[in-house]
């Protein structure tokens, strides 16, 4: 095996060198067999045309002396071997040798090309090669047009053999000088490269090896070694650079430049081993920040970008300098506290990161709201290693996101748990969604001065496989979570609407249903298509239903939700909002909302008429509705007194178990027929 770069090269030139050459002589000979074959078939063409003109008057004469004098003369030629003068009847009247004199020549050959000159069909001399020595031509002898016969000459070509013989002699000769010549010229060209290229050879071996740790020679000069080794200096330099640099990103988020999960768990065993020196305790901080998603999905990614730098560097300015700040992906981020005596500061660390991250914060000259939720979890006394520590911060975590987020949760055994029962759970919603196996349930509106019907509200309810009842607070906030409330929503309302329409053909009048309408649901690009297919394709009427969307979700980006709102009224569906009173709307978008009613939230309802702080804000909400010519309903109305306290104070459409509680769709029927106005 040839390792030597100069053996290769110039081993490579003598083989280019021996294919070129090669190349040239085959094309050579070629032409020059070409050319002497060309030679030969022009002087076989001659002999026998030389024949053709002195036979034609003997042969009409029948002189065979003249005829056999002329063949001999003929044949005496050294490249003639066989020759004959044949008459129109295919009979030999001379011949060389002169055995086939007075014979016909039967051969398949001879037969062919006789039919082929006395039947007019070939005018031109015939030539045919028997073997690479012998040609075979036949011209015609005629008188005007006719032919009366034909000269068959075999002629000797060896000589072409010998001239190609000797030409291949001599051209393989020169080519095998030429090759060795330019394998000369090429080594002695290569001896004052190879040092040098030897060197960078060396050089980039140890680059591979991992040690940039080189010595390259001086490279002076300005030919293609030379910019070789100054291109190969220039490249170890970017290379220290490069490495530098991965090396940073390796370890570090490109985003928010903060550390990365790799950092953390490294940190992580090292705090470890520093926790059992001092005895203190080592925490992790997983954060998840609240409704990221809908910043996102409202104000682009772009926007949500500059959030997260934004709530990064809160993070640094808030912590302590020795507390590890990492982002883990998204909008998720984790806090390594080290060095706790105490187990209150984390509550304090935790309740301060929640009340920086509530204010307003200005992103892209866009005020945006966002909180936090925090899991907290403690080595050694939830888990010994880091996997297993930030698991169960993150199970907290859910668990403060479960309890109403902007909170934080420290773990407990529980929530493994709860974090199965979550998996577990989101698979029952899935398979729900294939069976068509949600239900809908309908809940009479009461007009509370007349008592009579004025709509029902569709509500939506699950069961597991095995037939148990899963509420409705437990399947939709995980449904809500995992983008599910989308397809649930749908289910629901092509069966809550197809209901409606069933019970309008049968002469009940409903009054207006109502259907709750998730955000994220509202957010789909093709949610107003859908809504007018699903009237068309259930053939229900827009005035006979209504939409309830929740005041903190529009709350959320009213800029873009109220656009989305008014293209659902000119469709001719009311509005409502529900659980007023609950979000942060100012009068200026309350204004601005296309809406129809307001509900008012059952958290102001429970206490009434005793509580007067809830009846205050229960007769405001009346009365703010009032002045902006908009509907109010109650729901959660459970007693007389507060059925009786909410008309008088101007609220008569009442919802609530004082009525009916949430009734299937036979009872339902019957509570219509019964109540209808």
């Amino acid at each position: 095996m040839i390792n030597s770069i100069s053996a290769r090269l110039i081993i490579g030139v003598i083989i280019t060198l021996s294919l070129l050459m090669g190349l040239m002589v085959l094309d050579v000979l070629n032409k020059q067999h070409k050319l002497l074959t060309q030679q030969a078939t022009q002087q076989a063409v001659a002999v026998s045309k030389v024949v053709t003109n002195n036979a034609l008057i003997p042969l009409l004469n029948n002189d065979l002396n003249s005829l056999r004098e002329l063949v001999q003369n003929t044949a005496s030629l050294s490249d003639v071997d066989m020759l004959f003068v044949i008459d129109n009847h295919g009979q030999v009247k001379a011949a060389i040798p002169e055995v086939y004199f007075g014979q016909q020549l039967n051969d398949e050959i001879s037969q062919r090309w006789q039919s082929q000159l006395f039947n007019g069909s070939e005018q031109q001399p015939i030539q045919y090669w028997h073997n690479e020595a012998q040609l075979d031509t036949i011209v015609p002898i005629r008188i005007d047009q006719s032919v009366v016969g034909y000269a068959r000459v075999l002629s000797n070509t060896a000589f072409i053999q010998q001239e190609s013989a000797r030409l291949l002699h001599n051209i393989g000769l020169y080519a095998l000088i030429a090759v060795l010549v330019g394998g000369l010229i090429t080594w002695l060209l290569l001896r004052g490269m190879v040092s040098q290229l030897s060197q960078l050879a060396t050089a980039a071996q140890a680059i591979t090896q991992g040690s940039l740790q080189v010595k390259l020679p001086k490279f002076n000069g300005h030919d293609e070694i030379a910019t070789l080794g100054k291109a190969f200096e220039l490249m170890i330099q970017s290379l220290k650079a490069q490495i530098k640099e991965l090396s940073y990103q390796a370890s570090h988020d490109s985003l928010t430049q903060l550390p990365n999960r790799a950092i953390l768990v490294d940190r992580l065993h090292q705090a470890f081993e520093r926790s059992q020196q001092t005895k203190h305790h080592v925490a992790i901080m997983f954060i998840d920040l609240d409704h990221f998603k809908e910043v996102n999905d409202s104000y682009g990614h772009e926007t949500g970008d500059a959030l997260l730098i934004e709530v990064a560097a809160i993070f640094k300015k808030t912590l302590r300098p020795i507390d590890t700040i990492v982002r883990m992906g998204g909008d998720e981020f984790c806090v390594l506290v080290e060095d706790i005596d105490n187990l209150d500061l984390m509550s304090d660390i935790a309740n301060t990161l929640n009340e920086q991250l509530k204010k307003p914060l200005l992103v892209n000259d866009k005020t945006v709201f966002i909180s936090c939720s925090i899991g907290i979890s403690l080595y050694p006394d939830d888990a010994l290693t880091p996997e297993t520590l930030l698991r169960n911060a993150d199970s907290a975590m859910y668990r403060a996101k479960e309890l109403g987020r902007n909170g934080y949760q420290f773990y407990t055994s529980e929530m493994t748990q709860r974090a199965l029962e979550r998996v577990h759970l989101e698979s029952e919603i899935r398979i729900a969604l294939v069976n068509q196996a949600f239900t809908v349930v309908y809940q009479p509106k009461m007009n509370g001065f007349t008592h009579r019907l004025i709509g029902l509200e569709a509500l939506v309810r699950m069961q597991d496989q095995q037939g148990h009842t899963i509420p409705p607070n437990r399947f939709i906030p995980l449904a809500i979570e995992t983008g599910l409330i989308v397809q649930v929503d749908r289910q629901v309302m092509r069966k809550a609407m197809l209901q409606l329409v069933s019970w309008r053909r049968k002469g009940l009048n409903t009054g207006v249903l109502s259907m709750n309408l998730a955000l994220k649901q509202l957010q789909q690009p093709d949610f107003i298509p859908f809504l007018q297919s699903l009237l068309e394709e259930t053939g229900t009427q827009p005035e006979w239903i209504e939409l309830e969307v929740t005041e903190s979700e529009v709350m959320t980006n009213p800029d873009v939700i109220i656009p989305l709102l008014e293209a659902i009224r000119e469709l001719g569906i009311a509005l409502s909002i529900d659980d007023f009173g609950t979000g942060y709307s100012s009068l200026a978008y309350l204004k601005r909302l296309p809406i129809t009613t307001l509900k008012i939230d059952r958290s102001f309802i429970k206490d009434l008429p005793e509580d007067h702080e809830d009846a205050a804000i229960v007769s405001a909400i009346i009365g703010l509705a009032e002045s902006f010519a908009i509907d109010t309903i109650a729901e959660g109305v459970e007693t007389e007194a507060q059925k009786d306290f909410l008309v008088a104070a101007g609220c008569h459409a009442i919802q609530g178990y004082f009525y009916s509680q949430p009734l299937i769709v036979e009872q339902a029927e019957a509570y219509i027929r019964h109540y209808q106005a």
